[in-house]
């Protein structure tokens, strides 16, 4: 804890990860199955690492 990153041996290192994550919703493309109305959505993980 009062080490500098310099001075970290690598078991006392630890990783950090950034995701991004996104639901595009298109209503125009659209089905009916079995009462329920379905529409096309597109999905995605983005990571910054």
């Amino acid at each position: 804890m009062h080490k500098s990153a310099k001075d970290l041996l690598d078991h006392e290192k630890t990783k950090y990860y950034e995701r991004m994550a996104f639901i595009i919703r298109i209503p125009s493309i659209t089905t009916d199955i079995y009462g329920n109305t379905l529409s096309l959505m597109i999905d995605g993980v983005r990571a910054y690492n």
